[in-house]
């Protein structure tokens, strides 16, 4: 007489475990690929506006800020690019965004006040100046 093997459940540990380490691993990819993807934008971006195509330059420029909204490179390259198509007011505002989104990196007080001081904003420049001088002293 045969008697039939023990019929097992299934292992919901196991499962929520897989779950759990497959999400971890998308997670992982996107968070590589997100800055991968903003450096390929705004490489595009800088081919861009040398080849005079500024309208290309500021879509991957946007595209570059979008992929990784922490960075402050995409911000400062879109400041170039609106500063070569004329639009002095955007492009400082998107200096001004970086400090904003950035404000202990003394870089993006530094690239706002160069800005602000060739644009006849002296007082401002000397102020974001002052600004990057407390955040790096020894710069």
């Amino acid at each position: 007489r045969a008697t039939a093997p023990p019929v097992r459940g299934l292992d919901l540990v196991g499962v929520g475990a897989a779950v759990g380490l497959g999400a971890l691993a998308l997670l992982a990819a996107w968070i590589v690929w997100q800055p991968l993807r903003s450096a390929n934008a705004d490489a595009d971006a800088v081919s861009a506006l040398v080849r005079g195509d500024a309208g290309a330059a500021l879509t991957d420029g946007r595209t570059a800020a979008a992929s990784d909204p922490l960075d402050i490179q995409p911000l400062q390259l879109l400041s170039e690019v609106e500063l070569s198509l004329g639009q002095t007011a955007p492009a400082r505002a998107e200096l001004v965004k970086a400090t904003t989104l950035q404000p202990s990196n003394p870089d993006s007080w530094t690239a706002l006040a160069a800005f602000d001081a060739a644009h006849g904003r002296a007082a401002d420049a000397q102020r974001e100046n002052a600004r990057a001088r407390v955040l790096s002293p020894y710069s």
